[in-house]
């Protein structure tokens, strides 16, 4: 049910309104004066306010610049009913915000009419709805970002940083021991390390392919997510049978890398516990 808020100083043009209006299942709330109706606004969220011009205090054009400046009510569909009739009245409504006018005494068939069209159009609680959306969708991205970049940041802690180090000491035992060790076990302690870097160079490898795969852009999603399930299978042994429909459309960007991700996610075992191997790593 759509909410109508009428401000008017005079009882009479108050009814009047209602009168109009009743019988259109409208949930209608009054406001004496401009004061009156800023201290409702700050509870209620009408879906469309038929606001009088003349009133004492505070007028029409105030009212509605308020309401206009405040973040929450800027989109409510404001109607200023008004005998004034000048240009430059006209001018103060729209600078001050006013979506339309009505003049006084109000005609019933062409105030229906607006009423009718504004709440049937619903701009405000559509507006809102949206920037709800906005809302939602931007902080779920930035958790998501988040997400990642704790991923990454645990990944080059707890694996790449920890076989670096192992790695360093393994260099730093090795120049120790040059002149002590054998040719046969030199040669078996540098194969080791060499090893060990290929093992390094493989998690650096994947942990960029992460971040962006490089064959989405190269051989496109399906593709790309054949040569995935063909590699996870290679490493890990474990069959996976991938089919795509051949009328696969072309699909935006955001929506590859989202299937891609999925995929990925929904992989048994993670390919970074697979250690690499040098035959066919490119």
């Amino acid at each position: 049910m759509s909410i109508i808020l009428i401000v008017d100083d005079d009882h009479t043009a108050r009814e009047t309104l209602v009168a109009i209006l009743e019988g259109e299942k409208y949930q209608i709330e009054l406001a004496r004066s401009g004061i009156d109706a800023l201290q409702i606004l700050e509870k209620l969220h009408p879906d469309l306010i038929l606001l009088d011009v003349m009133m004492p205090g505070m007028d029409g054009f105030e009212v509605c610049r308020r309401i206009r400046s405040t973040p929450k009510l800027a989109e409510v569909p404001i109607i200023l009913l008004t005998a004034l009739d000048d240009r430059r009245s006209l001018l103060r409504g729209l600078e001050s915000g006013a979506d339309d006018f009505l003049s006084k005494p109000v005609d019933r068939h062409e105030l229906l009419a607006r009423v009718r069209t504004i709440t049937r159009l619903n701009r405000y609680n559509i507006l809102m709805k949206q920037r709800e959306n906005l809302s939602e969708m931007a902080e779920r991205l930035v958790s998501a970002q988040e997400k990642e970049r704790q991923r990454i940041s645990r990944e080059l802690h707890d694996d790449l940083g920890q076989t670096l180090t192992t790695h360093l000491l393994s260099l730093r035992d090795l120049q120790n021991d040059l002149a002590l060790l054998p040719v046969e076990s030199l040669h078996e302690r540098i194969q080791s390390l060499h090893d060990e870097s290929f093992e390094i160079f493989g998690k650096i490898r994947r942990l960029a392919q992460d971040l962006r795969p490089p064959v989405l852009d190269t051989l496109g999603l399906a593709l790309a997510m054949q040569s995935y399930c063909s590699e996870f299978t290679r490493r890990t042994k474990l069959p996976i049978h991938f089919d795509a429909d051949s009328s696969l459309p072309l699909l935006p960007d955001v929506y590859g890398i989202t299937l891609y991700r999925v995929l990925q996610e929904a992989s048994p075992i993670s390919l970074n516990m697979q250690k690499p191997t040098r035959p066919g790593w490119t």
